[in-house]
C-alpha cells in the first residue's frame, strides 16, 4: 500500500487478514448493518487505530463458488451498499478525529452509489441513511453537472477494469 494511502479510497486489502485482538478492541467492533462487507468495515476501523502491513505475495489459495453468499445480483448490491455504509461511517469517524479523509466529491460519490445499490437491494432504511448524508454533505449535488461527469467517468473506468 503506497505511503499515505488508505483503504478508504482504494481497496488494497482483500481477503485474509490477521490482527491483534488488542488492536481490534480499540475499534467500535462488529457492525451488524454491514452485510457481506464486514471485512472492509473492520479494516477501515483498524486503519484508524494501528498501522496496516501488506504482504504482496500469495500466501494461500481460495475457491470462488457460484452459490456463495455474495453471488447473485441482489447479494452483490447488498455487498456494495454495505461497503458504501462502511466507508460513510469511516468518513464520519475520521472527520471527528481529524484523520486523513475523503474529500467532499469522493464521499458524495460513495453516498450516491450507496443510494443506488440500497434501492437495488431493497434496503429501504439504508437508502434514507445515504440520502440524509448526501443532503448534509452536498445539498446541491443534484444540480452539479461535474458530479454527473465524475460518475460517468468512474462507471466507465469500472467497466473497463
Amino acid at each position: 500500500m503506497p505511503e499515505g494511502e488508505s483503504n478508504l479510497r482504494n481497496n488494497y486489502i482483500h481477503h485474509l487478514r490477521a490482527f491483534k485482538k488488542s488492536e481490534y478492541l480499540k475499534t467500535s467492533g462488529y457492525d451488524e448493518d454491514i452485510l457481506y462487507a464486514e471485512d472492509i468495515d473492520i479494516i477501515l476501523k483498524l486503519e484508524e487505530v494501528t498501522e496496516i502491513y501488506f504482504i504482496d505475495k500469495p500466501l494461500y489459495y481460495y475457491r470462488v463458488l457460484k452459490n456463495s453468499q455474495t453471488h447473485g445480483f441482489r447479494n452483490e448490491m447488498i455487498n456494495r451498499s454495505s461497503a458504501a455504509l462502511a466507508k460513510y461511517n469511516a468518513y464520519k469517524r475520521r472527520e471527528m478525529k481529524g484523520l486523513d479523509n475523503l474529500d467532499k466529491n469522493e464521499i458524495t460519490f460513495v453516498l450516491f452509489l450507496g443510494l443506488i445499490t440500497s434501492v437495488l437491494s431493497f434496503r429501504v432504511s439504508l437508502f434514507f441513511v445515504f440520502l440524509r448524508g448526501l443532503f448534509k454533505i452536498s445539498p446541491f449535488f443534484i444540480f452539479n453537472i461535474n458530479f454527473y461527469k465524475q460518475i460517468f467517468l468512474k462507471i466507465k473506468k469500472i467497466k473497463n477494469f
